[in-house]
């Protein structure tokens, strides 16, 4: 069975398509989510729109073209750590139904 991983940087989406045992696929875009996030610990509304339209990209991608079933995704220190990180959650649940 395939799965897929994305991972959510502070400055990059990356997409990596596995089976068991090797990696089928890699894509990276750059998004710099963190840009702008300063001691008031809020992501900014452009670069969060960005990454939350890349990962949905990614999201289907991997689904439609692919047909992975199983997608695990990770977010970096600056959502989880944001005062605003929950916003982007749940944006990425809003538009495809996936927990980070």
């Amino acid at each position: 069975m395939n799965y897929g991983v994305i991972d959510i940087g502070s400055n990059s989406v990356r997409l990596m398509i596995s089976d068991e045992l090797k990696t089928l696929h890699k894509y990276v875009k750059t998004t710099r989510l963190a840009e702008g996030i300063g001691k008031d610990k809020i992501i900014k509304p452009d670069p969060m729109e960005r990454t939350v339209q890349t990962f949905s990209s990614f999201y289907k991608r991997v689904k439609e073209e692919f047909g992975v079933e199983k997608v695990y995704a990770f977010a970096t220190a600056a959502v989880r750590q944001s005062i605003t990180g929950n916003d982007f959650i749940f944006r990425v649940k809003e538009l495809c139904g996936l927990d980070v």
